[in-house]
């Protein structure tokens, strides 16, 4: 349950003379809406820095109810910095705004109350802020909504949403957010799918050149099976699980590719050397998770500690 905060709700966005607020003037600026569904005292703000933190953080600190939508978006970025609050909470400890950033990727998200007073968790909406390449937006998106379970899109309280945007954000409407959700995904679906089909014309390339041997048809089922792999991953939006099945299958070309084999790239530092280019993708094949795995390299993400589950007793 969400705690009894300030009954007004955050102020109109910045406009330009034609009434367009400024988030949506930005062309390379994604902005979505999604319904905050779980949030606990699970992360603090360091006072001195403004930095997010977690609970356990021992220096002056106030508390921060991150919720559910923040921490899904946080999980999936590949090695962001340690998000900044900009906003940060006072007497309502759920209504705050922060940001971070990972590579060319820039993350915003607003905490505000649109339903109740903001007197429970359902009562809050994020206003979520991307900006960077669009192929890098979709990643992210389509990743975040696969982490979450639940159509981020989806209100509890579809009239009070209506109207909130109505008055902050006139812009948008539920029908358009949820658009916009699905177009990111989509497009996230269709970049992983274009790496797939990279991965299958590399091999049938390595296979044209190969001769008919145990060696090239063993290798050749070592390659399938990861694309099988890969492809049932994209059935279930798992991008990670692609990535990673795409690597080893780059690691067997490059294995079995003579020239590449005559300049002394062996398996091992070929599946590595696809991990660090994170030439499949421009996320990468690195992204896991953030809840304490591990790369296949072995190195650890570092990150602020977000490894407490939130739950929500309404």
């Amino acid at each position: 349950m969400g705690r009894i905060g300030r009954s007004t709700l955050a102020g109109k966005q910045p406009v330009n003379q034609e009434g367009m607020g400024l988030e949506e003037m930005e062309p390379n600026t994604s902005v979505f809406f999604a319904q905050v569904r779980k949030a606990d005292a699970s992360h603090r703000m360091d006072i001195t820095n403004q930095l997010l933190r977690g609970k356990h953080f021992n220096g002056p600190s106030k508390v921060v109810y991150l919720g559910d939508i923040a921490f899904a978006f946080l999980s999936q970025l590949p090695h962001p910095e340690t998000p900044t609050m900009i906003e940060p909470p006072g007497f309502n400890e759920q209504q705050w705004s922060m940001q971070t950033s990972s590579g060319d990727i820039k993350l915003t998200v607003e905490s505000r109350p649109y339903w109740a007073f903001g007197l429970l968790n359902s009562g809050y909406l994020n206003i979520i802020r991307i900006t960077g390449p669009m192929e890098g937006r979709a990643r992210l998106v389509l990743d975040t909504v696969a982490a979450l379970g639940q159509p981020p899109w989806e209100f509890s309280h579809q009239g009070s949403a209506r109207k909130w945007l109505l008055k902050h954000h006139p812009l948008h409407t539920i029908k358009t957010n949820e658009q916009t959700w699905k177009d990111h995904c989509a497009t996230g679906r269709e970049t992983l799918r274009e790496m797939i089909e990279v991965i299958v014309q590399r091999r049938d390339t390595l296979l044209r050149s190969m001769e008919d041997s145990e060696e090239t048809t063993s290798l050749m089922a070592s390659i399938g099976q990861e694309i099988s792999t890969a492809r049932e991953a994209l059935s279930e939006d798992n991008g990670p699980a692609i990535e990673r099945a795409m690597a080893r299958a780059e690691a067997w070309i490059i294995g079995g590719d003579p020239w590449l084999q005559s300049e002394k790239h062996d398996l091992s530092d070929a599946l590595n050397g696809v991990q660090d280019r994170r030439s499949l993708n421009s996320f990468g094949a690195s992204v896991i998770s953030m809840k304490g795995e591990r790369l296949e390299g072995g190195s650890s993400i570092p990150f602020v500690d977000l490894t407490e589950d939130s739950s929500e007793s309404e």
